[in-house]
C-alpha cells in the first residue's frame, strides 16, 4: 500500500477552481517501473549496457522513449539506439502488463471522481500506442474524455500543448483544470498551460523534486486529490424525484 509520506492539510472547499483533471500516467496512475526496466534490458544489453536495477531505471523515466534509451545508452551511435529502439518498442510491446498496476487507492479515486462527474484525461510522455494500451487494459470501467502520449505531431511535456489539446477536449479553460504527476516535468506543463498543478508523491521523483520545481500542492494518496476540487464535486446530492 501507499504509505503516506507526510501529514496532509484540510483544504478550503473551493480554493482550486478546477472541474476538470489531467492525469500523468508512469509514476502517477500506474506504478510501470518493473516492466519498463525489463524493456530497458533487453533493449540495450546485447550492447554491452546495464543491466540495471529498476532502482536504476526510475530517474531515467519522463522524457520520452528516445531519451530513455539515451540515458541507459549514452556511448552508443544513433544507429545503435534506433535499433535498442525497435528492441524496447518489441519487448514491450509484450510485456507491458507483466507486473504494472495501478497504484493501490486509485479504483476508489476514480469512482469517486466519476461518481462526482469530473472529467478526465491522461496525458503522458510514453508512446501514444503503449499510453493507450495500458489506459484500455486497466481503466476500462472508467469513462475518459481523451488520452494523448508520445507523437511526432506533439512536443512532449513540459511543453504544454498536449495540456491545452486535453483542454480543449475536455471544453474547459486551462485554470478549470488539475494536472496531476508525480514529476518536475508535470508541474511545469501545468505552469505553462495556466493549468494548476499538482504533484504525486509515491511516483518516480522525490518530494523534493516536486517542490524545487514549485509544486504548490502534493498528495500523498490518490483519494487526497478529492480535496482539491471545488465543494460541487466533493459532494454528491440525490437528484429530486
Amino acid at each position: 500500500m501507499i504509505e503516506p509520506r507526510g501529514k496532509t492539510q484540510p483544504v478550503a472547499a473551493d480554493c482550486v477552481p478546477a472541474h476538470g483533471v489531467i492525469l500523468d500516467l508512469d509514476g502517477t496512475l500506474a506504478d510501470t517501473l518493473e516492466d519498463l526496466a525489463a524493456a530497458v534490458n533487453f533493449a540495450v544489453g546485447s550492447a554491452g549496457f546495464g543491466p540495471f536495477e529498476a532502482s536504476q531505471v526510475r530517474p531515467m523515466v519522463g522524457d520520452g522513449l528516445a531519451v530513455l534509451i539515451a540515458r541507459a545508452a549514452p556511448s552508443a551511435s544513433d544507429e545503435d539506439r534506433a535499433e535498442m529502439t525497435r528492441r524496447f518498442r518489441a519487448y514491450y510491446g509484450n510485456h507491458f502488463l507483466d507486473r504494472t498496476r495501478l497504484y493501490p487507492g486509485w479504483p476508489d479515486a476514480l469512482d469517486a471522481l466519476t461518481q462526482r462527474r469530473v472529467p478526465l484525461a491522461v496525458l503522458s510522455n510514453k508512446p501514444d500506442d503503449f499510453t493507450r494500451a495500458i489506459v484500455d487494459r486497466l481503466m476500462s470501467r472508467w469513462s475518459l474524455a481523451a488520452v494523448l502520449g508520445q507523437r511526432p505531431d506533439l512536443p512532449l511535456k513540459p511543453d504544454p500543448a498536449g495540456a491545452l489539446e486535453l483542454c480543449s477536449r475536455l471544453g474547459l479553460r486551462p485554470s478549470e483544470v488539475l494536472l496531476v504527476g508525480d514529476s518536475p516535468n508535470d508541474i511545469e506543463t501545468a505552469k505553462r498551460a495556466g493549468m494548476r498543478g499538482v504533484g504525486v508523491t509515491w511516483g518516480f521523483r522525490s518530494e523534493k523534486e516536486l517542490r524545487d520545481a514549485g509544486a504548490e500542492t502534493l498528495i500523498h494518496a490518490p483519494g487526497e486529490l478529492l480535496l482539491r476540487l471545488p465543494k460541487r464535486h466533493r459532494v454528491e446530492t440525490a437528484a429530486p424525484q
